[in-house]
């Protein structure tokens, strides 16, 4: 994610906001604390909207969990992108 899906919406912040988008967000099951930390290492804190999904319970609302317990990485989300019109 940081190397190849991130940089994309960093590099783009400018373009994508002048298409009409209000906030350019991401979602990861993971706590407060490590996407605070995410978003300081990303560069991205200020621009995109870092969201933790701490117990998963946005990624199975919407089927995008991932189970990958087998690697002992317990419940994830899938990646994916999504447009929210509100």
């Amino acid at each position: 994610c940081s190397n190849n899906h991130l940089p994309g919406y960093l590099d783009n912040y400018d373009a994508i906001l002048a298409r009409g988008v209000d906030t350019i967000a991401v979602v990861s099951v993971n706590d407060v604390h490590v996407m605070g930390a995410w978003a300081r290492f990303s560069g991205g804190e200020g621009k995109i909207l870092y969201l933790a999904d701490g117990n998963g319970d946005f990624a199975k609302s919407v089927g995008l969990d991932a189970d990958l317990s087998t690697g002992g990485m317990g419940l994830r989300s899938k990646r994916f992108s999504m447009i929210v019109d509100d």
